[in-house]
């Protein structure tokens, strides 16, 4: 099972080591989602991770940026694709997948389970419209269930047969609160680790 990283929508205290050392833990793709931050507070944000990693990132919203930097794409419903980087979206509902699948290289559907950044958010959707998604062959590679996921749903997603999973609150929400970056690379290990089993 693949695995995204989407950042914190918030600006947190040692987040450029924590980002750093999660991609020394493995991380293949780190979705850079800063809805309060400019365009040139983003570039700041990509100059400050090592190098070797840039190519790992994905930037929301500036496409821009794809231009001036070594990254690995953009995400965004209507942002114009750019040769040589990937383009992804967000969708809310099977019908959207089916609408967007062919011009975006992968999608995330969500909420799958209640949100652990965001209070009140809930999932959008049953076991049972999961299950009828897999006999339907909806559940492509193409789409990463987001919402909600954390170590202990994994092996209920891979039954219903999600190629990929994009997590945010299971690592920031408490990396918020107590700056511990050995626990947040520890939990990072333990998702990977996971989504890596047979």
């Amino acid at each position: 099972m693949n695995l995204i990283v989407i950042s914190s929508p918030n600006q947190l205290k040692a987040e450029l080591e924590a980002v750093t050392l999660l991609f020394e833990a493995g991380m293949q793709t780190f979705h850079l989602r800063k809805p309060n931050l400019t365009s040139a507070e983003i570039a700041k944000y990509i100059k400050l991770i090592p190098e070797e990693y840039t190519n790992r990132v994905v930037v929301h919203k500036y496409s821009k940026l794809a231009n001036r930097f070594n990254i690995k794409g953009i995400h965004g419903a209507n942002l114009q694709r750019i040769p040589g980087k990937t383009l992804s979206c967000s969708c809310h509902s099977f019908a959207e997948t089916e609408i967007n699948k062919m011009k975006f290289d992968y999608m995330f559907l969500g909420p799958i389970y209640d949100s652990i950044s965001k209070e009140n958010y809930k999932s959008k959707f049953s076991i049972y419209d999961l299950e009828n998604a897999l006999i339907a062959g909806v559940l492509t590679k193409q789409i990463y269930a987001l919402g909600g996921i954390s170590v202990d749903k994994i092996d209920e997603l891979k039954l219903l047969g999600v190629k990929g999973i994009a997590v945010l609150g299971a690592l920031w929400k408490n990396f918020e609160h107590d700056k511990n970056i050995d626990k947040l690379i520890k939990n990072f290990i333990e998702i990977k680790e996971k989504c890596n089993e047979e």
